[in-house]
């Protein structure tokens, strides 16, 4: 009996270690936080991702194999400059990346970018010189508050009831622009 009750006291003991070194390993790791940004350097060999963070610099996170990664399929595919969301925890003074988000989106095939220098041309001509249309995707709000000369307002969320807008003559350059970085 007295070595039954010598062995269920450590097993309590060590139960109890455990619950603690628990305790504290979680005391370590912070929640889950979320920070944007735009890429300052990745260096692949010792997996670190730098963002610098508007009107705060630059953070340094940890990533791994276990980091998710969205709309990328390798990190090296980001590149220094392009945005993105960085969901990570805190490990003691490490900042480990658990998501890695490219914040922009690739536009589809057909759709090209324009450039501001070649815009800022066609809007010098004018609608029928240019043959564009250009569109303030943005809330009408906004739109009211200033937009770029020539453009017509399509809110996102009306686009479908006003898509009637959009020229027949599919010879026409539509070009899209919203608040966004893309």
């Amino acid at each position: 009996m007295f070595v039954k009750k010598k062995i269920s006291l450590w097993l309590i003991f060590l139960i109890s270690l455990i619950f603690l070194a628990s305790g504290y390993a979680m005391a370590q790791e912070g929640p889950a936080e979320q920070v944007r940004g735009t890429v300052k350097s990745i260096a692949e060999t010792i997996k670190t991702i730098s963002i610098t963070i508007k009107d705060k610099g630059d953070m340094l996170f940890k990533y791994s194999d276990k980091t998710k990664l969205v709309n990328i399929i390798k990190i090296d595919d980001v590149k220094p400059g392009e945005a993105v969301i960085i969901d990570y925890q805190r490990s003691g003074k490490d900042l480990l990346a658990t998501v890695v988000t490219l914040s922009l989106v690739k536009l589809p095939e057909g759709v090209s970018e324009i450039k501001t220098p070649e815009l800022v041309e066609l809007v010098r001509k004018g609608t029928d010189s240019g043959k564009y249309m250009l569109v303030d995707c943005r809330p009408f709000k906004r739109f009211e508050e200033g937009h770029i000369p020539t453009a017509i307002s399509i809110p996102v969320d009306d686009f479908e009831k006003k898509a009637s807008l959009l020229p027949a003559d599919k010879n026409t350059l539509v070009i899209f622009y919203c608040g966004g970085p893309t």
